[in-house]
């Protein structure tokens, strides 16, 4: 199955945009978010599941929990369930891409 980014739902909001993947068909209530931000997120908590977030290009921050880590090209970040997080960039558009609960 290939899903083309013309099937992908678009989103924006203040500081960031992207597209979502919706995969329901192989992981239930799921989704796969491509997403470009250029700030901050803004603080959040993270559902009965943990999300996530592989860095595509760029650097910035992440704090989960109270504890901020630098973050940049490569890396991957996982948000535990139930816990509070934001991130922001620190060089330009921070890339990611993002697995989530569907919502």
């Amino acid at each position: 199955m290939i899903i083309k980014k013309t099937e992908a739902e678009s989103f924006a909001q203040p500081g960031i945009t992207g597209r979502k993947y919706h995969i329901d068909e192989f992981i239930k209530e799921r989704t796969w978010v491509y997403g470009e931000l250029d700030g901050e997120h803004g603080e959040r908590e993270s559902g009965e599941t943990p999300r996530i977030y592989f860095v595509v290009k760029g650097k910035g921050s992440v704090e989960i929990d109270g504890q901020k880590s630098e973050v940049e090209e490569g890396d991957l970040v996982i948000i535990p369930p139930k816990s509070k997080y934001n991130y922001w960039s620190s060089d330009g558009l921070l890339k990611f891409i993002l697995f989530m609960e569907r919502h």
